[in-house]
């Protein structure tokens, strides 16, 4: 059981890259907690919340730079997801 979720966590980097995948793993214990807290009835204090908080304020605004940056970078990405050179016919291989 254990080899098949590293192959999909692997399979998923591939996808998404290193970098977005170490960012969005941060979720995996606030994920826990909140099932924790709705399946098995514990109980937090509210300093434990706001922790909750602070590591999903922090994925958001690192995804959000991410989606900025490359939005703001490349003109026309945002309109049609593919980068200027991303024309699908061209025989050059941009």
């Amino acid at each position: 059981s254990t080899f098949l979720c590293f192959v999909m966590m692997l399979e998923g980097m591939k996808r998404i890259g290193a970098v977005r995948a170490a960012i969005l793993s941060m979720l995996g214990p606030v994920l826990t907690i909140v099932l924790g807290t709705g399946l098995l009835g514990e109980r937090l204090e509210p300093v434990q919340w706001a922790g909750c908080a602070v590591v999903l304020a922090a994925v958001t605004t690192a995804e959000m730079r991410k989606i900025r940056g490359k939005v703001g970078s490349e003109p026309g990405f945002a309109a049609t997801g593919r980068r200027r050179n991303d024309n699908p016919l061209s025989s050059r291989g941009n």
